[in-house]
């Protein structure tokens, strides 16, 4: 069966020539735009991960000093547990001074 060269037939072969290219050129610009959005939310999550570890970093810091303070006001005897803690899980999740008396047990 061939293709009849009238003129119906061929708007309707025409007619689905653009379909097809209309729906390629929708799926291009929507794959484009969704590459857009997950670079662009890549990127914010960078941003947000380093405030992250920058604020880990500072809360570490700080309990670190709270638990040498602690451990001061205790006569030294929980200093050498919380810095025995600390230089195992580095700058990880800043705990309280029962957690690092925890830690020694």
């Amino acid at each position: 069966m061939s293709l009849k060269s009238n003129p119906r037939s061929l708007f309707l072969a025409a007619l689905i020539t653009g379909a097809v290219g209309l729906l390629g050129v929708k799926m291009l610009l929507g794959g484009m735009a969704r590459a857009r959005r997950r670079r662009l939310a890549l990127a914010e999550s960078r941003g947000a991960s380093q405030d992250l570890q920058t604020d880990r970093d500072r809360l570490a810091a700080e309990s670190l000093a709270v638990d040498d303070q602690l451990g001061d006001e205790l006569g030294g005897e929980a200093l050498p547990c919380c810095r025995a803690f600390h230089a195992r899980v580095g700058a990880g999740p800043t705990l309280s001074f029962n957690s690092c008396r925890n830690f020694a047990t």
